[in-house]
């Protein structure tokens, strides 16, 4: 926040428990978004949302968006699409780490992702004009809507019909996508988790840069105590 541009920073997230199969597919899914994807938004100045569970912000110019906006179901993304068409800039610190509770269910976990996926479909409603004059975060916004519209029927329907009525070979389109997940997702699951004695990050190799070690997938995790899922 020493750069007077920046409006707001947004950290590193990761589920605090990891126990059911639904907390571990969140996990790899941060793994992936933080560890891959929200470095390369930042590299060009654009991370796509300040994440609300984890974020800091200037003060000024929260107020002058006047707080965070009721009008989505995604407070956070459409407060950060606010500050690029006012000219603000926001900034990822892949060196501070939050480890919030995330749904250990399949009813809390759908909720949530019908209210992210309302949310984004609401924001890109609103503020479609206005993304499509910030450079790059319109290509992030066009990747994110390629990914959850075309991306996702061809994975769900159209390669098991192609597989069952052409050919069953198209069933490899699956392998062939799955490096493009992996690979980013293992290397930022290669380092050991933060531990109390250990600050939540590790010098870099490239540019002396802090970077987050997230911890092995299968690691030590305990399961949230019961009063935390109530």
């Amino acid at each position: 926040m020493d750069d007077p541009r920046v409006a707001a920073a947004c950290g590193f997230v990761l589920p605090r428990h990891v126990s059911t199969v639904w907390e571990r597919g969140r996990y790899v899914e941060y793994l992936f978004a933080f560890g891959f994807l929200k470095p390369i938004q930042d590299y060009y100045g654009k991370p796509m949302i300040a994440s609300g569970c984890f974020s800091v912000y200037r003060t000024a110019d929260l107020r002058r968006q006047g707080g965070w906006s009721t009008r989505t179901l995604a407070e956070d993304m459409d407060l950060t699409w606010s500050f690029y068409e006012a000219g603000r800039a926001v900034r990822f610190v892949p060196g501070a780490v939050s480890y919030p509770i995330e749904p250990h269910d399949y009813g809390f976990m759908g909720k949530q992702l019908r209210r992210w996926s309302h949310g984004f479909a609401q924001n890109v409603r609103l503020h479609g004009q206005g993304v499509l004059g910030v450079p790059f975060l319109r290509w992030f916004v066009f990747v994110a809507l390629w990914d959850a519209l075309v991306a996702s029927a061809a994975f769900l329907f159209l390669l098991p019909l192609l597989a069952i009525l052409v050919d069953p070979l198209f069933l490899l389109g699956y392998l062939i996508d799955g490096p493009a997940v992996l690979v980013p997702v293992l290397a930022a699951a290669a380092g050991d988790r933060p531990g109390a004695d250990q600050p939540p990050g590790v010098l870099g190799a490239a540019g002396g840069q802090r970077r987050p070690r997230p911890g092995r997938l299968l690691g030590r995790v305990r399961p949230p105590p019961a009063a935390a899922r109530r």
